[in-house]
């Protein structure tokens, strides 16, 4: 009894121990998930009026996309766009297209390895690629945005609430978003996770940075949240503990029998949070 006992024991550290290597050596490979354009997107920039901003990160050539006003004026409001762990800058398209304002502006904005980028993606990579993008963007445009807002996806929640310590931004959007990702490690292990969030390279502390914010008062004039409450990937509770923690300062939207990926459900309640929140 007693030898099967210590086997037992000996078993049990092995496991840990090799679930802590395995986050310690693989743990960006399965956070991040980039993938390169399709030989059709190639196509689609050649026929639309999408522009190519490129910039470098770390010597590495990166490629976010622009896209004017409908009404070829200068826009009343731009947005700032960043999408989850699997997806791409202009899998936003479809969303961009159903957005009525003709005088609103986009930049889409992929993170290093993703896409046409070069690099590889982590916490500090990530935040600086997006800053260099906007910088870009700048330099590319006749203007300075006086109403800037910006919306992230899932991971790219957590990318805009870095982008918004960063630059002043009016309005803020986030879609599924985590607390943590050290929540979120303790989420997907529910036994080891306490153990292994520890060895957490990139921790994403969504919660942290909104509360921050949420001090600082700047420009920063409207913080929404959205969630699907059939989300398999990000729990709801999430979202529900972000407007608790932040009363007055986090408005919450749930969405009802909506889950994680931007359908056409989720689109249409994207949309129009963004028309509300612009008008402000």
């Amino acid at each position: 009894m007693v030898d099967m006992l210590i086997r037992l024991v000996k078993l049990a550290i092995v496991l840990l121990l090799g679930g802590c290597i395995i986050l310690l050596v693989f743990q960006r490979k399965l956070m991040y998930h980039p993938s390169p354009y399709s030989s059709e997107f190639a196509g689609l920039l050649e026929k639309t009026r999408i522009e190519r901003i490129e910039y470098k990160v770390a010597n590495q050539t990166q490629v976010a996309f622009y896209i004017p006003a409908a009404s070829l004026s200068e826009p009343t409001h731009l947005w700032v766009m960043f999408g989850g762990n699997g997806a791409l800058a202009l899998d936003w398209l479809n969303l961009v297209s159903e957005y009525p304002d003709p005088d609103a502006a986009f930049l889409l904005v992929d993170y290093p390895g993703y896409g046409y980028n070069g690099g590889n993606p982590t916490l500090e990579h990530n935040m600086e690629g997006v800053n260099a993008a906007y910088a870009a963007f700048l330099k590319t445009v006749s203007y300075e945005p006086n109403n800037l807002n910006v919306v992230g996806h899932s991971l790219g929640a957590a990318i805009a609430l870095g982008f918004t310590q960063v630059h002043k931004v009016d309005q803020l959007l986030l879609l599924s978003p985590f607390t943590s990702m050290h929540d979120m490690v303790q989420h997907l292990f529910p036994y080891s996770g306490k153990w292994l969030s520890p060895l957490l390279l990139d921790k994403y502390q969504v919660g942290s940075v909104l509360t921050q914010l949420q001090n600082t008062q700047g420009r920063l004039k409207r913080v929404k949240v959205i969630h699907g409450d059939n989300d398999d990937i990000v729990p709801v509770t999430m979202s529900r503990e972000l407007a608790q923690n932040h009363p007055g300062f986090v408005e919450y939207k749930e969405l009802p029998n909506v889950g994680h990926n931007i359908d056409e459900e989720y689109s249409q309640q994207v949309v129009k949070s963004m028309l509300e929140l612009s008008q402000h």
